[in-house]
């Protein structure tokens, strides 16, 4: 079920899912932006996703959503990318789609 959260940021929830099987949908998502985005001549909009699952990275909304949106900005800073993790954690994986 996906959501507009804010200005250009998106939620999709995706029940019954593990952060692998989510990460694998966002990657889909992301080359789905891209190719519908995409011109002649140019390649389409780059697209950052971050992915938790509850309850592995929370189980409340607000912790789940800020985990999100930290793992969006790792993933933001990374180009384009998906990342999976959450904020009290030192490491996150970031994996380019492009």
């Amino acid at each position: 079920m996906p959501a507009r959260i804010a200005g250009d940021e998106f939620g999709v929830l995706v029940p019954h899912q593990d952060a692998e099987a989510a990460r694998a949908l966002a990657e889909r998502l992301a080359e789905a932006v891209r190719a519908e985005t995409a011109g002649a001549d140019e390649a389409g909009v780059e697209v950052a996703i971050g992915v938790v699952s509850c309850p592995q990275h929370g189980a409340e909304v607000t912790t789940l959503l800020e985990a999100a949106d930290h793992a969006m900005y790792v993933a933001k800073a990374g180009g384009d990318a998906v990342a999976v993790g959450d904020p009290t954690e030192p490491e996150i994986t970031v994996e380019r789609t492009r």
